[in-house]
């Protein structure tokens, strides 16, 4: 089976390769001695040396492509394996929100995305309405009692 037919039986498509795949910028992260520790919900989720390569390297420039070939060059993975670990790697990231998938750009752009703002603890103005996650800053129902977003209790 040849690379293009292999990647269009993936959920990804045919066009997996060349997604640039980019870190949420709303999740906190940082790198240590061991490698990258994510901070998700209340969480701490420690990457292994594989898996903190791949969240650097998430950056919205890189393509899948380029994130397998440096897999391959640094830690002796065949071209074929990085690829397939890295689409089970991605719905992970994906499914979490810790990364979203960009499709169809020919330049990555440069400009870094917003850093998140603190949270104050004070929700942004609203008509009362709605509510918003201090979380993830996503508008919700005021009826609602967790973000439908991130899954945080809101608070009103």
């Amino acid at each position: 089976m040849d690379r293009d037919a292999e990647h269009k039986s993936t959920s990804w498509g045919s066009n997996f390769l060349g997604a640039r795949p980019t870190r949420n910028p709303y999740v906190n992260w940082k790198e240590t001695k061991k490698g990258v520790v994510i901070y998700l919900r209340g969480k701490k989720i420690s990457l292994d040396n594989i898996g903190s390569t791949v969240w650097k390297a998430c950056d919205g420039r890189n393509t899948v492509e380029d994130i397998s070939r440096v897999l391959n060059e640094r830690y002796m993975l065949s071209v074929g394996e990085a690829e397939r670990s890295l689409n089970i790697y991605f719905e992970q990231l994906v499914k979490k929100g810790l990364v979203f998938i960009k499709f169809g750009e020919t330049q990555a752009t440069t400009e870094r995305p917003p850093e998140r703002p603190p949270y104050n603890g004070m929700l942004p103005a609203s008509d009362g309405s709605t509510v918003f996650c201090g979380y993830c800053g996503t508008q919700n129902s005021k009826i609602s009692n967790y973000c439908i977003k991130c899954g945080q209790k809101l608070v009103k």
